[in-house]
């Protein structure tokens, strides 16, 4: 400020901006009220912008504060300075259209909780960035993208449990290929950023699979887990009997197959039974095995007046899974489904509208127990009392001659996609044991149109390989 008159100029009013990131940097002293210029002086004051640094992939952050001065001079009056600052933020990895990134930061967590990875699949760079993880992660069709110790990338769908979330400052090692971008942190901790265009925090929700469900469970029945596996779809694997449903379930394929040592569930709603492996299985990433059964699948319940299920209803304030079960039951209902935390439908036939729902709205907690799920708006998780409605072919035998079963039907449609998977169990033309021969362990690229995925399990108490599938077709 400049005194250009001829007496005296003095400050009557001086009220500073005083943000933290956009502030005054000598509030007290600069343009203080009752300070005086001379005639011809001037006075200075500094404002300084520091908004830190960016957290990477933000959105512009915009910021603006005012300065408000006058003085005795009659003509100059109450004046106000306006300051405005933009902080922008560097864009790696995948980008939208206008240019922002599709990866948004999550935050610092605490990985390999009781030996377990928050994100299931790793890739290892010397020169790794959150850009070229964020970008793997796209291509491998993951939602979250995670970097740890300076060079390692892990991706996967399976959404972080709040418990392992910490501050930032946990994440504080440099990016081995960009000493600018936080890399994780000591300690086992995980920078992870993930898709916005299939997650969303705010509701905690994936659109399309997640790697968080279905689990794959450690035994099922007297098997163990094995890993996720491919096969062709002109030579499957396992070609004794087979059956398929909306009600279908490890447990259900399980006891279906008793008789047999391997078995498989595929496609959500299909189950395959034999005693060999036949072609040959590629072990696969655990994520790739993403379907969800048939029977635990959330599905869509699109009209009040058409229900799904038609039969029997009821709801209530200490509606549970297992209480609408039994009510259905005591009709002597084959199906029943929770929806909306607190309603209860039952029927014997499913309506061939019901769809399987992935845009997460399954997502409500029972309203009589809040660790279980009950649905959600115009959403069902539709279960049964049994398996009902299945078709068997002819069995296969251990030894190497062809073997060649019937086409499965459907005892329900799963929508168009599962009854068009439910294809013909195709002749095979020799039958062999799973052995280190027959699978590869690393992942090998497949024709999309010809490739299915499978969760394998070996039997505990045999030495022969068992199959439990959960198939993934690549339409």
């Amino acid at each position: 400020m400049t005194n250009t008159g001829g007496s005296a100029l003095t400050i009557t009013k001086s009220k500073p901006l005083e943000g933290t990131v956009l502030g005054a940097t000598n509030p007290e002293k600069d343009f203080s009220e009752g300070l005086s210029i001379v005639p011809g002086g001037s006075e200075l004051a500094s404002v300084l912008f520091s908004p830190g640094a960016s957290v990477l992939n933000a959105g512009s952050i915009f910021y603006s504060e005012t300065w408000a001065l006058n003085t005795d001079d009659l003509t100059f009056s109450v004046h106000t300075l306006n300051f405005t600052g933009t902080a922008e933020s560097v864009q790696t990895g995948p980008l939208a259209a206008d240019g922002t990134a599709i990866f948004k930061y999550l935050g610092c967590y605490q990985d390999y909780v009781n030996n377990v990875r928050l994100e299931p699949e790793e890739y290892v760079n010397t020169n790794n960035t959150n850009g070229l993880c964020q970008t793997q992660a796209k291509a491998y069709g993951a939602v979250f993208g995670g970097t740890e110790y300076m060079t390692q990338c892990w991706v996967g769908s399976v959404i972080p449990t709040s418990t392992t979330l910490v501050a930032d400052s946990f994440c504080a090692y440099q990016c081995a290929g960009d000493s600018t971008q936080a890399y994780g942190g000591l300690g086992g901790y995980l920078s992870l950023y993930y898709d916005s265009t299939r997650y969303f925090p705010s509701n905690v929700t994936i659109i399309g699979a997640s790697g968080a469900a279905p689990s794959n469970p450690a035994t099922v029945d007297g098997y163990s887990y094995a890993g996720c596996y491919s096969h062709s779809a002109v030579n499957r694997v396992l070609t004794g009997k087979a059956t398929s449903g909306m009600t279908m379930t490890l447990e259900v394929c399980t006891t279906f197959c008793s008789s047999y040592s391997i078995f498989g569930a595929e496609y959500a709603g299909e189950c395959y039974c034999g005693n060999t492996l036949g072609g040959i299985s590629v072990k696969e990433a655990n994520m790739d095995c993403s379907m969800n059964c048939a029977a635990k699948s959330c599905y869509t319940d699109n009209s009040v007046t058409g229900r799904s299920l038609v039969g029997g209803a009821t709801s209530g304030s200490s509606m549970t899974i297992e209480l609408c079960g039994s009510y259905c039951k005591g009709l002597s209902f084959s199906y029943f489904e929770v929806e909306y935390a607190d309603e209860c439908y039952c029927g014997n036939a499913i309506a061939s509208t019901a769809t399987i729902a992935t845009d997460g709205r399954c997502n409500m907690a029972c309203a009589g127990n809040s660790a279980g799920t009950c649905g959600g708006s115009y959403g069902m998780n539709i279960l049964s009392h049994a398996a009902s409605n299945t078709t068997s072919s002819s069995s296969s035998t251990t030894s190497s001659s062809s073997v060649s079963s019937s086409l499965i039907t459907s005892a329900q449609s799963l929508a168009s996609s599962l009854t068009t998977s439910a294809q013909s169990l195709m002749t095979s033309s020799s039958s062999s044991v799973l052995t280190s021969s027959t699978i590869s362990a690393t992942p090998t690229p497949s024709s999309p149109s010809t490739t299915f995925r499978m969760i394998l399990y070996t039997k505990i108490d045999e030495s022969s390989a068992v199959a439990c599938a959960i198939l993934k077709s690549h339409v």
